[in-house]
């Protein structure tokens, strides 16, 4: 299989599965999908939610300057396993959130904090990728793909784990 189908596959799929969750997630459990704030001040909640915007735009920006790479160069296939990591990752939170919050399973608060940190650290293992690499545009493609990571790895896995409660 060529490297840039690889790639295309692991977004199409990966992208599907990380909307698939979240999309199950919200239908499936209307009435408790505002408990995945925790105990976040609800002053916060529009300021945090205003980051997710950006950072879905930085997602797609560096992922189609880094699609448009040459597929034979020495990060391509490594920035496609990372991708693969970033995107299971962020499949697996809502089910492990909304599985604790039904079940009153504190016990699965370590396995979400896991799968928000692996997210955090595939997250900086692409920032780390972009910055070796030989993109023409590298340091606009880093400032896309800082967006992301403001929110995966500062807001999503370091700040509101202190936040959610069973």
């Amino acid at each position: 299989m060529s490297p840039r189908l690889s790639f295309a596959i692991v977004q199409v799929l990966g992208g599907l599965s990380v909307l698939g969750s979240y999309a199950w997630g919200l239908a499936t459990h209307p009435d408790t999908a505002e408990r995945l704030w925790g105990t976040i001040p609800e002053a916060w909640w529009t300021p945090y939610s205003l980051c997710m915007p950006p950072a879905a735009v930085g997602y797609l920006v560096a992922t189609w300057f880094l699609w448009r790479r040459d597929p034979h160069s020495e990060g391509y296939r490594r920035t496609t396993v990372w991708y693969a990591g970033f995107l299971a990752a962020s499949t697996a939170w809502m089910p492990l959130c909304f599985a604790a919050l039904d079940h009153s399973r504190a016990s699965l608060l370590p396995a979400i904090q896991a799968v928000l940190a692996l997210a955090a650290v595939f997250a900086l293992a692409i920032a780390a990728e972009i910055t070796r690499s030989d993109l023409a545009h590298r340091h606009r493609v880093l400032a896309a793909w800082s967006l992301l990571c403001w929110q995966c790895v500062v807001l999503d896995a370091l700040v509101w784990p202190r936040f959610f409660t069973v």
